[in-house]
C-alpha cells in the first residue's frame, strides 16, 4: 500500500540510511526529509505524510516541540520517535505528547518496519529498552513522581526507586540484583540513567541528591 513518510533528523547519514533501507523493502512507500523542527512543520503541511519518524535531539526545536506543532495541525499523523537516547524521561513525553511510540536508531530495519506497520494500525510501539518503562508509566502514572512538592525533579521509574533505595542502604550491585531478581547489568544501566538525569557523577552524590530532595530516606 502506498504510504507517505517524513523523516526528521539533523544527521544526514542516519536519514539516508533509513530511507534507503525502507524503500528497498517497500518500494511503494514515498519519503521526504527535514533536518530541523521548522522545516519539518513546513514539510508536514506540504507533503501530508501518513507517518513521521522524528528524532528527539535536534538544534533549536526538539522532537517533542516539533511533534506538538505537527499534531496541532494534523492530529491524524502517526509520529514515531527514533533516537539514540536511552533516557527513561522520554517516555512521559511520548505518551502525553500523543506520539505513537519510540524506537532506537540502532534497531534493525526489520524492527523499524514492524514499528511503522504497528502504528499505522493505531497501536503503540515501544522498542525493547522502553517497553517495560512505558508499561510502568502507564500503570502507575503520576504515582511515580518522586516528590509531589517539587515537580521539577526528574521522573524515576518504580524500578529505579527500588534500586536507589537499596543502594542507599549500602547494598552493592550484585546484592541489589539478587534482591530484585534482575541482572547486575540491568542494575548498572538503571544507576547510569539516574546519574544522567540528576547530573550526579558518583553513587555518594546520587544518594545525597536523593536524600536532600526527599526521594529516599536514610
Amino acid at each position: 500500500m502506498k504510504r507517505k513518510f517524513l523523516v526528521v533528523d539533523d544527521h544526514g547519514i542516519t536519514v539516508q540510511g533509513i530511507v534507503t533501507l525502507l524503500t528497498k523493502n517497500e518500494p511503494d512507500w514515498e519519503f521526504t526529509t527535514a533536518d530541523n523542527g521548522p522545516e519539518a512543520i513546513k514539510m508536514a503541511s506540504e507533503f501530508m505524510p501518513d507517518v513521521v519518524l522524528m528524532d528527539y535531539r535536534m538544534k533549536g526545536m526538539n522532537g517533542f516541540q516539533t511533534s506538538a506543532e505537527i499534531l496541532k495541525e494534523f492530529p491524524k499523523v502517526k509520529i514515531l520517535m527514533i533516537t539514540m537516547e536511552k533516557i527513561e524521561d522520554l517516555i512521559p513525553g511520548v505518551i502525553n505528547g500523543g506520539l505513537m511510540g519510540i524506537i532506537s536508531k540502532e534497531a534493525e530495519i526489520k524492527e523499524i518496519k514492524v514499528a511503522v506497520e504497528t502504528i499505522l494500525t493505531g497501536k503503540h510501539y515501544f522498542s525493547e529498552y522502553y517497553s517495560d518503562i512505558a508499561l510502568d508509566y502507564l500503570l502507575n502514572g503520576k504515582k511515580q513522581v518522586t516528590n509531589p512538592q517539587n515537580p521539577n525533579l526528574p521522573y524515576f521509574s518504580a524500578r529505579e526507586l527500588e534500586i536507589l533505595k537499596l543502594l542507599a542502604k549500602g547494598f552493592i550491585i550484585d546484592e541489589v540484583s539478587q534482591q530484585l531478581n534482575i541482572s547486575a547489568s540491568t542494575v548498572v544501566r538503571h544507576k547510569a540513567n539516574m546519574f544522567e538525569k540528576t547530573n550526579q557523577h558518583t553513587l555518594l552524590d546520587l544518594i545525597r541528591f536523593a536524600v536532600r530532595n526527599g526521594i529516599v530516606e536514610m
